[in-house]
């Protein structure tokens, strides 16, 4: 009934309402533009806050001070107003503050934003403490108004740069789950060697390292990747995917206890080995350690999406890897070399930074040094969180 009164009464001023990605309304408010006396013979327009409603679900999200925002963004778009009054508004906070709790939040958040008492006339301060009550008025001077401004249009670069972030994991984790899902490779056996350097081995990491490859194994078994028996619960543990620890000069004493622990859990499987080409270990170097066959490739990586991002430390990923060593070992063992290129071109040009495998003509051209882009992350969550997340998702979409 509120509602219908100020808009009956008012006609002339504007509904604004927040919907959620969920399709569903869930703030609304309603102002308009009056002449407001801030004392006797002192009346200037500006508009007015009469009423602003927010689900209690979505209450302490952002929600209110976005829909204050939008009433000051049309006030200031307002010329009609003298300069110093666009952006201003006016509203009269709950009545029910002193006493009721939803009133007190009300009176905060109004008061959180830089909203500050009218001075209210004699005529008014006369009236008994109760009655005053009614008279009562906040404003949202045009400085603080312009704050508000100035810090939900930061938020909305934010959001869409995660937008961006979000859409372009997606495309990622798409490709990688396609590839994954190739039936005409799914019975090579093959063995995924990943590096893992020690500098990034921060809290939480090794934990969620641990989970990854827990998760992506017991599947990739589950569903029929590698032929054999049934495997021992540790085998499948290892079976597909095994890490070792990038650290300089014993990276070299890692890698062969990776290999001697790939040759027990899948006997002759084929081995891919991305070798860090990183200071102190050069993976072309390896190569030559290492002779490429059809049991065993070496992949020279640059291990580029660990490099530190905005002070997080970025994670390896495991899932793109996997991926590209399944399709080399498929086109390694007699598979279709053209369909294998085809689906290693698609993941480089999605996952890889660099451009020098454009126009190859073989799996052998096409093994240079891989220069894997970071997994892009949202501002809500860290790097090894938002890692944890995609690797699980293509483990679990496969």
């Amino acid at each position: 009934a509120k509602w219908e009164g100020a808009i009956t009464d008012h006609p002339e001023g504007q509904l604004i309402t927040f919907v959620g990605d969920d399709g569903v309304m869930s703030a609304i408010a309603y102002f308009f533009r009056e002449k407001f006396y801030f004392r006797l013979g002192d009346a200037r327009d500006i508009y007015r806050l009469e009423f602003l409603e927010v689900a209690k679900e979505q209450r302490g999200r952002g929600v209110g001070k976005l829909m204050i925002a939008k009433a000051v963004e049309i006030s200031m778009a307002d010329n009609t107003l003298k300069e110093k009054e666009r952006g201003s508004l006016v509203t009269h906070p709950a009545e029910d503050s002193e006493y009721c709790e939803e009133g007190k939040a009300a009176a905060n958040f109004y008061a959180g934003l830089g909203f500050v008492e009218v001075k209210m006339p004699s005529s008014v301060t006369s009236l008994p403490e109760n009655d005053q009550e009614q008279f009562r008025q906040v404003i949202l001077p045009r400085t603080k108004a312009q704050v508000i401004l100035k810090a939900i249009r930061r938020r909305e670069v934010v959001e869409e740069k995660d937008r961006e972030k979000r859409e372009r994991s997606r495309v990622r984790e798409d490709f990688v789950t396609k590839s994954l899902r190739s039936a005409s490779m799914r019975n090579t056996e093959v063995v995924v060697l990943v590096g893992v350097p020690t500098n990034h081995v921060v809290s939480g990491f090794k934990e969620k390292l641990t989970g990854i490859k827990q998760t992506f194994n017991r599947l990739l078994s589950a569903k029929g990747f590698g032929a054999g028996e049934e495997d021992s619960k540790q085998s499948r543990d290892e079976k597909h995917i095994i890490t070792f620890e990038i650290d300089g000069e014993k990276t070299k004493d890692n890698i062969d206890k990776v290999m001697g622990q790939a040759q027990a859990v899948m006997p002759g499987a084929t081995v891919v080995l991305f070798a860090p080409e990183v200071k102190g270990v050069a993976g072309l170097e390896l190569v030559g350690r290492y002779k490429n066959s059809k049991e065993f490739t070496v992949v020279a990586d640059a291990y580029t999406d660990c490099a530190k991002n905005d002070g997080e430390k970025a994670c390896p990923d495991i899932a793109f890897r996997y991926a590209l060593g399944r399709h080399i070992a498929y086109a390694r063992n007699g598979g279709d070399e053209a369909y294998g290129m085809e689906r290693l071109e698609e993941l480089l040009s999605v996952c890889d930074n660099s451009s020098d495998y454009l126009g190859v003509k073989n799996i052998s051209q096409l093994l240079r040094v891989l220069r894997a882009r970071p997994i892009e992350t949202e501002t809500i969550f860290t790097e090894i969180e938002a890692w944890s997340i995609s690797m699980k998702a293509v483990a679990k979409s496969v």
